[in-house]
């Protein structure tokens, strides 16, 4: 599944956060975003997820979705296709890690909200991956920063949608962890996912297989492979 995006801008208050942005992300593939505070990554995701207006045109293109405009898709299809990891996610009430994962089900129950054999099989299979398997009965408000994030991104694993959006995604982890998260998301863009990480951690930029976008004042200041960047990142980008 690969993400066009033609002509992108996010006007908020009158400020404009994106302007004219285009880009064409391949599947396969891991592309990270990287910027300053406020420079527009994280909208460009919310725009790509149909959270924020934007103006332009956002499509999905693969066999069976030629240049489909990502507006004209329900949110449970949109949720098919695109699982998003938001910077601080929350959760406002009490279950265990196992039941919080098992979220990233819904676009796939029945009318009657039942999860199949399958839909645990998934979920189980996400928590081992992340390696919160002797996690899964503890309350999610029991766990640590990092054992939460690693949560979050089980969830989002257990979405199977082929397109990961990442915001900050290593947040909190400590640097064995987030070696780890890399190698995963590595090994799942090998597999086919295109994955999409805003963050400001070199661990996900350092390697010639990244491809490397710098957001500057809400436009492209850079595009290129991982490693070829470190000595311009504060001439171009910072």
């Amino acid at each position: 599944m690969n993400l066009s995006l033609e002509n992108v801008s996010v006007t908020v208050n009158g400020r404009s956060i994106l302007k004219n942005v285009s880009a064409f992300f391949r599947t396969d593939s891991l592309h990270c975003i990287i910027g300053q505070n406020g420079s527009g990554k994280t909208t460009l995701l919310k725009a790509i997820m149909c959270l924020m207006e934007f103006e332009g045109r956002i499509t999905l293109e693969s066999p069976g979705y030629t240049h489909q405009s990502i507006l004209s898709l329900t949110p449970q299809k949109r949720a098919r296709h695109i699982a998003y990891l938001a910077q601080n996610p929350g959760i406002a009430f009490e279950v265990t890690v196992e039941e919080f994962v098992r979220f990233g089900r819904f676009p796939y129950l029945d009318f009657w909200g039942n999860y199949s054999a399958q839909d645990m099989e998934i979920v189980g299979h996400s928590l081992e991956e992340m390696n919160l398997g002797n996690f899964k009965s503890r309350k999610i408000h029991t766990l640590s920063g990092g054992e939460f994030q690693r949560a979050c991104l089980a969830r989002a694993l257990t979405q199977q949608a082929e397109i990961l959006l990442l915001d900050e995604p290593s947040a909190a982890l400590d640097p064995k962890q987030k070696e780890n998260l890399y190698l995963t998301l590595q090994s799942l863009s090998e597999k086919g996912k295109l994955i999409l990480c805003v963050s400001h951690d070199e661990t996900f930029f350092r390697e010639s297989s990244v491809n490397v976008w710098g957001v500057k004042n809400g436009e492209w200041a850079y595009q290129g492979k991982g490693g070829e960047i470190m000595h311009l990142l504060h001439e171009l980008v910072y």
